[in-house]
């Protein structure tokens, strides 16, 4: 059984085994880990993420700010703790803005993978050619399926959720924004291999810590199954309102 984070993410709890919610004090305390006193954001010094006098990352609105040059944080839960690693099924969402008029190649709002080379785990990131989302799982090169659409870079919330299932003979990864289906790929139906030396991070991925995200952070899952396409409407739908979409 794979470890929750503090009260359950207001969405469909089968197969969920972690849930982060920065609007729920409950959920975060002592859930994440302040890495080099580098994790920043607007609203003043904090206390609760990981060690005490942390600058303001989680705001009284309830999400996390990241400052795109050096702020990130990691969970003390990794792959392995939550039981993905050895099998070919997961899901993942989060909620984010971005701050970038100008896209960073390669920032990454969530990820856990151990190597620069992107070739194990699994995670999200951008692409300079695109100004779009990607999500990988094992090899960023070619196990990877990209949102149809660029995000939005004017502050504007959106939700994005990666499905893995290893056991399909078609479609086995695919990429939702804001519940809706961007596209899917059959490139691989291999195993989560990260052996969980590195945890579950956001404001970057864990394999390289140049990358960083700007912007903010709302609630993040993980479950140990593919969601299907209305599920992963109907988490949308549960949190959209908030959001203000």
């Amino acid at each position: 059984m794979g470890v929750t984070r503090g009260p359950k993410y207001p969405g469909l709890e089968d197969g969920l085994v972690f849930s982060f919610d920065p609007k729920n004090r409950d959920c975060w305390n002592g859930g994440l880990t302040n890495v080099n006193n580098s994790v920043k954001g607007t609203s003043g010094s904090m206390s609760g993420l990981g060690a005490t006098g942390v600058d303001g990352a989680i705001t009284s609105e309830g999400y996390v700010h990241w400052d795109g040059t050096d702020s990130y944080a990691t969970m003390e839960d990794t792959n392995t703790s939550l039981g993905l690693v050895g099998t070919n099924q997961m899901s993942v969402m989060f909620w984010a803005t971005s701050d970038d008029s100008t896209v960073v190649e390669w920032s990454a709002p969530m990820g856990a993978t151990n190597n620069n080379a992107y070739s194990d785990g699994w995670g999200f990131y951008v692409r300079d050619a695109y100004d779009k989302i990607n999500f990988f799982v094992e090899q960023y090169g070619t196990n990877v399926v990209i949102c149809n659409d660029a995000f939005p870079t004017d502050g504007t919330w959106f939700n994005v959720c990666g499905v893995y299932d290893g056991t399909l003979g078609s479609d086995n990864l695919k990429i939702y924004a804001n519940g809706v289906q961007q596209t899917s790929t059959d490139n691989y139906t291999g195993n989560i291999t990260q052996d969980g030396s590195n945890g579950v991070f956001l404001g970057r991925t864990s394999g390289y810590p140049g990358y960083y995200w700007d912007g903010k952070s709302g609630p993040c899952m993980i479950w140990n199954r593919p969601l299907s396409s209305s599920e992963v409407l109907t988490n949308y739908n549960r949190l959209k309102g908030r959001f203000g979409l």
